[in-house]
């Protein structure tokens, strides 16, 4: 699996997890990344595979869409997967 040494969030972002009151599942499922523990939050590759766009679980209703660049994570923005 990938190895993630730090995760960037873009303010946009940081903004929304605010306003949905997902402070703390986000901040839970970025742990378990850092830690090494991907498949807990299903961190995955989209389709298609070449655009390098991944994705992670925060809930049940919202998933994180990033970018990978080295180690480093850049949460882009979140996704209502409803």
């Amino acid at each position: 699996m990938i190895s993630i040494s730090s995760v960037q969030i873009h303010p946009k972002v940081l903004d929304e997890i605010k306003k949905r009151w997902l402070a703390k599942q986000f901040d839970k499922a970025v742990r378990y990344i850092l830690s090494g523990h991907q498949t807990q939050t299903h961190l995955k590759l989209r389709h298609p595979k070449w655009d390098g766009i991944w994705y992670f679980r925060i809930n049940r209703q919202f998933r994180a869409i990033c970018t990978v660049s080295g180690s480093v994570l850049y949460v882009d923005m979140l996704d209502n997967h409803q």
